[in-house]
């Protein structure tokens, strides 16, 4: 087998022949191998440095453990890729360097996606402390009917943009909007809206939740209600844009509520999380 998919087997197969370094589950079907694996477990260690070692140092920077989780009564292999090359996610790169108070906001449109970089180095939960780094207007031109393939290429040039942002930036954290339901418009755009609604709901999610994993980047999604209105009228971008940027500042409100929460928090009106009650968005 060639391409990623190929090294890809051939490292899981390398690194579960080594004594179970890591935890593998396959299926064989009457017509396909399919084979489900942690990519975290596929990530670039030093030598002599198991992933169990390497999750404690995650843990004790204040990062959630990577890979399978592990039993108390789990040891080491005693195996180690001291004399050999360890095999590595393909897509594997180095940790983003996070700067505080930087985050990269994502809008979601039937034609644009937005990306805007914005920091705030001041009250998280204050809009008019929130500056614009950088920003990114992303056109999906795409015909009617556009195939599943031509439709992955897309939405992998935007997660792609968004972590090379993020590398730029130094930015650690990426929101999404949620929770808005389905994108509604007729016309020539309601085929194309169709295809959408799976888009952005699953197929950007996890291409972003994947490659931002390999980076030790993180993902947060948060209630966008009223984003458009709200940024349009903070910042002077293009409407995605500017969308994007208020999601963004929401990011860090929801981080800053999470780590530091505060008596009761002003909540948004209307929509909850797809059925998990109302949103935990703090408010200025």
């Amino acid at each position: 087998m060639r391409g990623k998919r190929g090294e890809l087997l051939r490292a899981v197969a390398a690194l579960a022949a080594a004594a179970g370094e890591i935890n593998v589950e396959f299926r064989l079907g009457h017509d396909r191998l399919s084979v489900v694996f942690d990519p975290a477990d596929l990530r670039r260690l030093p030598a002599g440095v198991t992933l169990q070692h390497d999750d404690a140092r995650l843990a004790a920077t204040g990062h959630k453990p990577r890979g399978h989780p592990r039993g108390e009564g789990w040891k080491p292999p005693p195996f180690r890729w001291a004399d050999v090359r360890r095999p590595v996610h393909p897509e594997w790169g180095p940790a983003i360097t996070a700067l505080p108070g930087r985050c990269l906001g994502i809008d979601l449109n039937p034609g644009w996606i937005g990306l805007t970089v914005v920091e705030n180095r001041g009250d998280l939960r204050s809009l008019p402390a929130t500056h614009v780094i950088d920003h990114r207007l992303v056109r999906l031109d795409l015909p009617r009917g556009a195939s599943p393939e031509l439709v992955t290429e897309a939405l992998a040039k935007v997660a792609g943009l968004a972590v090379s942002l993020c590398e730029v930036h130094g930015v650690g954290l990426v929101a999404m909007e949620e929770g808005l339901g389905k994108l509604r418009s007729g016309g020539r755009s309601r085929s194309l809206n169709h295809k959408l609604n799976s888009w952005d709901r699953n197929r950007l999610k996890a291409m972003l939740e994947h490659r931002l994993g390999l980076r030790e980047a993180s993902l947060v999604t948060v209630w966008a209600g009223y984003s458009t209105t709200i940024g349009n009228v903070t910042f002077a971008l293009p409407e995605a844009c500017a969308a994007a940027a208020e999601i963004g500042q929401r990011g860090l409100a929801e981080l800053d509520w999470r780590a530091h929460p505060r008596g009761a928090p002003e909540r948004l009106p209307a929509q909850g999380r797809g059925g998990e009650g109302p949103p935990a968005i703090p408010m200025p």
